[in-house]
């Protein structure tokens, strides 16, 4: 027996020993992130969920819940206790749901009481994600059926509660939901995929906040949405820059508030800057409800200028964009992060290497994973799940809904429709399109420079290199396609990356860096894309490892060498 296989069987004892006193552990102990072992049950994932619209009370579903497999969804087991257990918000898929399997029909099993404080309100349920179709029953009762619900989805669920004990109980329909035994098993997730919640609510209650900005014009518009019309209260926005009162709106709900701010400071990967802001619903004096919220301000464009590519824009000058693609795979959650700080640092990360822009190519993103781009300072590029070619209505309507979902971050600055083939110019470095989209209905194509890796290594053996890559990719999406057929998942961790090879990795990344570069000046291209941020299954050219133990690159020296180059394209 290796060292390796001698030491998961030594840390799968230490794990599921630590785990037995919970309904929950691990369903395998080999596949761990550095975030894993922070994994509370009873507090898991426990920060609130939307940051841009965040109330004081809400009580946290996420945990251990009761679940099973159906061969169909027809017959609820209402009242009755499920043989598995489950800890949401993991996909059925993933090690740290505890499952680890995969069937299209499921069944998840939760039972709460509600804080005594709550009994006079309005009581909002919230599902951040779900992937697949899901009926939700509440005491028994049907009540409510989501439609390949991707999207965030809150239901009022007042008059269906009982006083004690409530059972929550919700069947998930999930399309192409199996094991292949190859490595798009990486990138299944289904089910419950995000947070869970419950929030108490005033009759009259704050639904949602919509914000359109103009540089330009240095104007804020606001409008807040409530449940009902309100006749005899009016709407508060207090802006706030950090502790200093900057302004403050009045207004009707579902009446924009137009307001002009002197001294405006603009957000920039450069300077994130965020305003908060606090959100009144007031009536006959006092304060029927409030939620607190921020706000970034930019103007993001992508325009023809004298140039044969359109060039980004940011804030009104010309932005050269160094870029890398986030899969958004962990070993342990799959499509779902370990924990926000897990999220956190995987965006801090990228930013500490001189990148201002991903591309996210995983699951559409948590309000979270948003609000830390926002506050870091990274712009996002957010990849559709699937190629849109011939827009259809459907596909029209799920772009404007992500549109909608997003376009109040900060970090916002486009979604990828669609990626074009790139044309067999024979080129090593042939340049290649994309089409994003902006608003809804207008979309562009625009040619981006990837930066292709043949290898980034663990260690160094004399002369001889131990490679653990692919070949170059050059696509976002083609790391999946070039290896879904050939590469079984490795369970077992990488060997430890030595010093001698970091330097390795950082010099040839640089020299891939310079190449890419000299294309794209020639292409006047100023988006520069590295493909892979972690390695994934099969695809080991990330510059950190997938459990995210170990950087495989000289940070420090990554920001040197892409701030370099930030500099030296700033003619394009």
């Amino acid at each position: 027996m290796t060292n390796t296989r001698l030491a998961l069987v030594f840390l799968t004892g230490i794990i599921l020993s630590y785990y037995s006193v919970t309904d929950w552990h691990p369903a395998d102990a080999g596949l761990l992130t550095k975030w894993s072992q922070y994994i509370n049950p009873e507090n898991v994932h426990n920060a609130y969920p939307r940051p841009q619209f965040e109330r004081s009370r809400w009580k946290n579903l996420n945990g251990t819940w009761q679940f099973d497999f159906a061969a169909n969804l027809e017959n609820p087991p209402i009242a009755k206790d499920l043989s598995r257990r489950i800890l949401i918000p993991f996909p059925i898929e993933s090690n740290l749901s505890g499952v680890m399997e995969s069937q299209p029909c499921m069944w998840y099993r939760q039972t709460f009481k509600l804080p005594a404080d709550w009994q006079q309100s309005r009581i909002l349920l919230h599902f951040d994600r779900i992937i697949g179709t899901a009926t939700v029953y509440l005491n028994g009762v049907q009540h409510f059926t989501f439609d390949n619900c991707e999207t965030r989805l809150t239901a009022e669920i007042t008059k269906y509660l009982k006083a004690g004990e409530n059972e929550l109980l919700i069947g998930v329909k999930a399309d192409r939901c199996t094991f292949s035994g190859t490595i798009i098993d990486a990138f299944a997730g289904h089910g419950i995929v995000q947070t869970v919640w419950l929030e108490p609510v005033p009759d009259t209650y704050l639904r949602s906040v919509d914000y359109t900005t103009s540089v330009k014009d240095s104007s804020v518009s606001i409008e807040i949405e409530t449940s009902a019309a309100a006749p005899a209260s009016f709407v508060e926005a207090a802006i706030f820059d950090a502790d200093t009162l900057v302004a403050v709106m009045l207004g009707r709900a579902g009446e924009p508030m137009n307001l002009k701010l002197s001294g405006l400071k603009l957000w920039s990967p450069e300077n994130p800057q965020l305003y908060s802001v606090n959100l009144k619903l007031i009536g006959n004096g006092a304060v029927i409800d409030s939620a607190n919220s921020y706000i970034g301000i930019k103007d993001y464009r992508i325009l023809l200028a004298n140039t044969s590519n359109p060039q980004p824009y940011l804030n009104g000058e010309k932005f050269f964009q160094i870029g890398i693609v986030h899969h958004g795979f962990w070993p342990d959650g799959k499509i779902t992060a370990p924990s926000d700080q897990a999220i956190r640092t995987d965006i801090e990360n990228i930013k500490k290497m001189g990148f201002n822009l991903i591309i996210n190519n995983g699951c559409m993103p948590s309000d979270r994973w948003m609000y830390w781009c926002d506050k870091t300072g990274v712009l996002v590029w957010q990849n559709m799940p699937q190629n849109y070619a011939n827009f259809s209505a459907a596909e029209h309507e799920r772009v404007k809904n992500c549109l909608a979902e997003y376009r109040s971050h900060a970090s916002f600055a486009s979604l990828i429709v669609s990626n074009l083939p790139r044309q067999k110019t024979g080129m090593q470095f042939a340049p290649t399109s994309i089409r994003y989209c902006l608003k809804k209905r207008q979309w562009n194509e625009l040619k981006v420079q990837y930066i292709q890796p043949e290898s980034l290594i663990f260690e160094l053996e004399g002369d001889h290199y131990k490679y653990s890559s692919l070949g170059a990719v050059d696509g976002v999406g083609k790391i999946i396609t070039s290896v879904r057929d050939t590469y079984p998942v490795d369970l077992f961790p990488a060997q430890k990356i030595s010093s001698a090879a970091i330097e390795f990795n950082t010099k040839e990344y640089h020299r891939k860096l310079a190449l890419a570069r000299r294309q794209a000046q020639k292409e006047t291209i100023s988006t520069l894309i590295y493909p892979q941020f972690t390695d994934l299954p099969g695809s080991n050219f990330g510059l950190q490892t997938d459990d995210r133990r170990q950087l495989k690159v000289d940070l420090k020296k990554m920001r040197k060498i892409n701030k370099s180059l930030d500099n030296s394209m700033n003619g394009l």
